[in-house]
């Protein structure tokens, strides 16, 4: 469980170019001889990352959560920046954004080196998807 995010034409563009051959070696891999099965299961993993890597940010419900690592959480504050369709609007992402921004020095305050340098780049991450979407002026798609 966790929130998926999308912006729809990034995400469209990236599986459309890779989802052929994402489909293609996962063929291959299921039709392999042993051999050769993990030479095309790291192909499949290669393009499913290159299909769902472009336009897709997700944060699982668990210790590796972002927002709960910076007080904050989906269900309720994230959610109230919501349209009833779940859709988080340009306007209301750079809201989310400068709320994340403004709480980083949370990150700094984690003592594990290896525990902060992944929120640190999960928090790189997700405020560079939300700077894509208002680049694009482009609504965010929310399953939360």
């Amino acid at each position: 469980m966790g929130a998926d995010l999308f912006i729809y034409s990034s995400s469209v563009k990236a599986l459309k170019r890779y989802g052929p051959k994402f489909m293609e070696f996962a063929r291959m891999r299921d039709t392999a001889t042993n051999s050769q099965k993990e030479y095309y299961q790291g192909k499949v993993e290669e393009y499913f990352g290159k299909a769902y890597g472009e336009g897709y940010y997700r944060d699982a419900y668990n210790d590796s959560n972002l927002l709960w690592k910076l007080g904050l959480d989906y269900w309720v504050w994230f959610k109230a920046f919501l349209d009833g369709a779940g859709l988080l609007h340009p306007d209301k992402a750079a809201l989310v954004l400068q709320e994340v921004e403004d709480r980083r020095q949370l990150l700094v305050e984690i003592d594990d080196n290896e525990e902060r340098k992944y929120f640190e780049e999960k928090f790189d991450e997700f405020t560079e998807f939300l700077r894509t979407a208002i680049r694009l002026d482009e609504p965010i798609q929310c399953s939360i």
